[in-house]
């Protein structure tokens, strides 16, 4: 079927299709809308649905969620935690402990926020819907796509298997926020696949009602053990705790089985103080998620076609940095499609400026998985490196991280 002329997919030399309404594709939609272009937003699922675990959102993110005038939104699911606190898993001790609020909004100009990717996820989809500029367009599939003088045609496919066939989406660009396994990523770059570091997460959320007096419910709180971690902060205002356990992947862990119990899960940290024992005490269930990221991409553009996010650089979530390198993406992009005619040019420039920060993300990411999960004498240096660092020396080292402000063209 031919595309009419009111039909929002026609080429007017301003649209730019997006495939994935994840928070990169989201908040690229409102990035571009911002900045007077027309996304066009393909994503595979239906509907909505509430799914996934906490989030953090550093300065380097916050401060572009707040640009984009979603701090209204969000003020009542996020949470600005006042501490961090590092402390070792079996004996309990504390070895480090930093202030976060209002040290940090002083000293980058924006927030550390932590919420639920679910509660971020709805305020970014009901700020798309809102946007007359961008068109959203749920369960399809994009199938393929062809590069031809004027851009890109899209080719998207009922995701519920139906043989229907939908207009071409005709386009200056595609961008891939597809996920780490993203079928355009393996049609522009071919070969590259997820990288398993053989642990898995386990990730709950209790309602802090369940917990009691317990002080840990407005920390970030970080424990550390042989091959195994824990990490902890409030989400929905407050109103409830996330977890995530990090341990290593059994034979028999299947996420495709469902969740777990909270045995299961609570016995793989049975050695770890009683702190930690009453934490988990509280949990119902845990549901299982695969670790891996994958290899550094040299390559993120090929013509009017990019990749974003996860697609393009999928990190491992030990600077827990994944969704706030996707929030950056999605700044950057939206500066140089607005600012050039040219919009393979808009692609390569934005990879040249994004490509090196995300390898060194991937490669200190990596290496905090290590020093997390060391044992016997390197944990015991290791523990006695963070007491003598200090909680402001904590946070300095992440300088480079938080005062990065995404290029915006």
């Amino acid at each position: 079927m031919a595309i009419s002329e009111s039909d929002p997919t026609k080429s007017d030399g301003q649209i730019i299709a997006i495939a994935g309404a994840g928070i990169g594709g989201l908040t690229l939609a409102l990035a571009l809308a911002q900045k007077g272009l027309r996304p066009i937003l393909v994503e595979r699922t239906p509907t909505f649905s509430e799914v996934g675990a906490g989030i953090q959102l550093s300065p380097n993110a916050s401060r572009i969620l707040i640009d984009l005038g979603l701090a209204g939104a969000l003020a009542d699911k996020i949470v600005e935690p006042d501490l961090l606190s590092v402390r070792q898993g079996r004996s309990g001790n504390l070895l480090s402990s930093a202030a976060l609020r209002p040290g940090l909004r002083q000293r980058y100009g924006a927030p550390f926020w932590v919420v639920h990717r679910a509660d971020l996820q709805s305020v970014l989809v009901e700020a798309v819907k809102a946007a007359p500029e961008i068109t959203l367009l749920t369960g399809r599939r994009v199938t393929d796509f062809a590069v031809h003088g004027k851009g890109v045609t899209v080719m998207t496919t009922p995701s519920n298997g139906r043989q229907e066939r939908y207009d071409d989406i005709r386009a200056r660009g595609l961008v891939a926020a597809d996920g780490i396994q993203s079928a355009i990523r393996q049609k522009l770059v071919p070969g590259t696949r997820m990288r398993p570091s053989g642990q898995i997460a386990l990730r709950t959320v209790v309602e802090t009602h369940a917990l009691g007096s317990s002080p840990v419910i407005r920390d970030i709180g970080l424990w550390l053990g042989a091959k195994r971690h824990l990490v902890h902060y409030p989400i929905r205002g407050g109103r409830a705790l996330n977890i995530v356990a990090i341990a290593p992947r059994r034979r028999d862990d299947n996420p495709d089985d469902g969740p777990i119990s909270r045995r299961d899960g609570a016995l793989r940290f049975a050695d770890w103080c009683p702190a930690v024992q009453d934490l988990l005490a509280a949990v119902s269930e845990f549901t299982l998620w695969p670790l891996g990221d994958i290899d550094p991409l040299q390559e993120w553009s090929k013509g009017p076609v990019a990749l974003l996010g996860d697609a393009a650089h999928a990190t491992l979530p030990f600077l827990a940095q994944g969704g706030a390198m996707a929030i950056e993406d999605a700044a950057c992009l939206a500066g140089h499609l607005a600012s050039s005619v040219d919009v393979e040019a808009a692609f390569a420039a934005y990879a040249q400026a994004r490509i090196a920060r995300a390898h060194r993300i991937q490669r200190h990411s990596r290496r905090n998985g290590r020093i997390y999960h060391m044992g016997g004498y390197t944990a015991a240096v290791r523990d006695a490196g963070l007491i003598l660092m200090g909680g402001n020396s904590l946070v300095k080292r992440y300088d480079w991280i938080y005062r990065h402000r995404a290029v915006q063209g």
